[in-house]
Order: structure tokens, then C-alpha cells, then sequence
């Protein structure tokens, strides 16, 4: 009746993934648990994680904080059961790596993968960035373009389907500034595939300031977790302003202001 997940350990408990358990007294998660408890994800357990149990450090739970302790959705690949963590979250790389004693996690993976090892059963594997090919319209970009949209064009490459694109992921990103796309469209045309990712031409133009063109790359995100990303450059035009162009007569010839 008490400890849904576990109930009176005196040992450490380390990298393990605690989630969805109930119990009918007290202690959700883990009850009358004294020994050190690190690195560890417990997620779900009813209304009360711990009973009567040490304070983890090092681990993900509700209303963790301090000691390295964190407070927030640990992303599973798939939270009905698949508990290992996808690209972004934020248990990759936040574990305590001197209290590690095994060599691989529960997949067999090897133990530590990354700057630190990562909260829960599982060691993220990172997997590699594809670069593919982008186009940016226009090619050139006037400042004082009243145009309502810069549209990026990726090209997907072999083996990578419009399916594969995580929706809404692509960004615009100019140095340190990124811009969120403000729709995305998926095309195949000759047997190639495309996805087109509008973005608010005015929030383009405010990077362009004093610039002769704008180096810029466009990302987005697999399902897989992957970035997909490729580079492109623009040209920017400055506007020489409105000016008076010299009336035609009706023979098409400029029209002179006095006679000959």
C-alpha cells in the first residue's frame, strides 16, 4: 500500500526512470526510500512523489529545484512507452556523472555519452545534423518592400519524406535571431520533395539594416529529433527613395520643359 513505484530502499538509487505509479497510503513514487537517490526521472506518480524518502539531487521530478534538481516535462520519445529522451530535453546532459557505476544504460548504450551523463534508464545517443539544399525568395530584398512574405524552399533529400518534417519546425535564423515560420507547405514535384516555409517579410527586413546581404539558414526538426538544415544568402536593396521621372510626350521622347 505504500510506494507505488518503490517502497522501503536503503540502497542508492541511481539512473532509474519512475513514472505512473499510485499507491493506496502514501508515496507515490517512492516510500520510505533513505538512501541516495540521483540522477533519476519521476514523472506522474499520483498526487505525492515521495514518502518519507530522501531529497534526490540530480533529477527530474514535480517541484524539483536546487542540488540540481529540475522541474520539468522530461519528453519521452513516446510517453506510452517509450521512456527514452528526444533531442531537446532537458535530462540529456544534467546528471551527476561521479555516482555513475554502471557502463551502459538499460539499452546496452555506454555510459557517459555527452558533457554528463543523463537523468533516467537511458543514455541519449546524439544523432548527426543533415544538411540539405535551401533556396530563399526573393533573391533580392528591397527595405522598403511592402512584399508579406520570404519564402524558404529545403529540398528533402533521399530516404527523407515530407512526413519526416516535424510541422511548423522550420525556422529562419540570421546570426543570433531566429524567426518562426508562419506556415509551411509540403510539394513533390519530379520526383524530388519540398517544403516551403513562409516567414513575415517585415521581421526579415529589420536584420537587413546596413547590411549588403543577409547569410541565412534555414532548420527545422525530424520526428526522429534531427536537425535538417541548409544555408542560403540574399541580396538586400537599398531603396533610392521616390523621385520624378521626366513626362513622355506622346511620341514616347522625354518631353523638355521649355522650346527649342
Amino acid at each position: 500500500s505504500y510506494g507505488g513505484g518503490l517502497n522501503n530502499c536503503d540502497g542508492p538509487i541511481s539512473n532509474c526512470t519512475i513514472l505512473y505509479n499510485n499507491a493506496i497510503v502514501d508515496g507515490d513514487g517512492l516510500s520510505a526510500c533513505d538512501g541516495q537517490i540521483t540522477n533519476c526521472i519521476i514523472w506522474d506518480n499520483g498526487d505525492h512523489s515521495f514518502f518519507n524518502s530522501s531529497e534526490p539531487t540530480y533529477s527530474c521530478f514535480p517541484g524539483g529545484g536546487g542540488n540540481g534538481n529540475i522541474d520539468v516535462d522530461p519528453l519521452f520519445v513516446d510517453p506510452t512507452g517509450d521512456y527514452r529522451l528526444l533531442v531537446g530535453s532537458l535530462c540529456i546532459d544534467a546528471g551527476d556523472s561521479s555516482v555513475v557505476t554502471a557502463a551502459t544504460d538499460l539499452d546496452g548504450n555506454p555510459r557517459v555519452m555527452g558533457a554528463a551523463v543523463d537523468m533516467g534508464a537511458y543514455e541519449t545517443i546524439a544523432l548527426p545534423s543533415i544538411e540539405t539544399r535551401v533556396r530563399v525568395f526573393p533573391r533580392e530584398l528591397n527595405t522598403t518592400s511592402g512584399g508579406r512574405y520570404v519564402i524558404a524552399r529545403m529540398e528533402l533529400p533521399d530516404g527523407i519524406s515530407t512526413d519526416d518534417i516535424e510541422n511548423d519546425s522550420l525556422t529562419l535564423n540570421i546570426g543570433d535571431t531566429i524567426i518562426e515560420s508562419v506556415r509551411q507547405r509540403a510539394i513533390g514535384s519530379r520526383g524530388r520533395q519540398y517544403v516551403f516555409a513562409f516567414f513575415n517579410c517585415s521581421e526579415v527586413i529589420a536584420q537587413a539594416v546596413g547590411k549588403d546581404s543577409l547569410y541565412i539558414t534555414i532548420a527545422g526538426k525530424l520526428v526522429t529529433g534531427q536537425c535538417i538544415y541548409g544555408e542560403d544568402t540574399i541580396t538586400i536593396v537599398k531603396s533610392k527613395g521616390p523621385g520624378r521621372r521626366p513626362a513622355r510626350n506622346g511620341r514616347g521622347d522625354r518631353a523638355s520643359r521649355g522650346r527649342k
